[in-house]
């Protein structure tokens, strides 16, 4: 299949998608318009994963916490 074709397609112009097709054959990653640095974004992953862990094992604290204070007779 052509690159017009696809282009036409997908509705965008032939010469972005000429442009997206060639650059990873000229070694360039990630450079695109809207493309952030991908390193960051999974460090950000990362740190997002350990602050749900956290806060995960404080709620689950928490629910103990409440089960025995409930379960104390008044």
């Amino acid at each position: 299949m052509k690159v017009s074709e696809v282009a036409k397609d997908l509705g965008i112009l032939q010469p972005a998608l000429g442009s997206w097709v060639k650059e990873p054959q000229q070694g360039c990653h990630n450079t695109r318009p809207g493309n952030t640095n991908l390193q960051s974004q999974d460090e950000k992953i990362r740190q997002l994963e350990q602050q749900v862990k956290r806060l995960t094992m404080k709620r689950e604290s928490l629910k103990k916490a409440m089960a025995y204070f409930v379960e104390i007779p008044k």
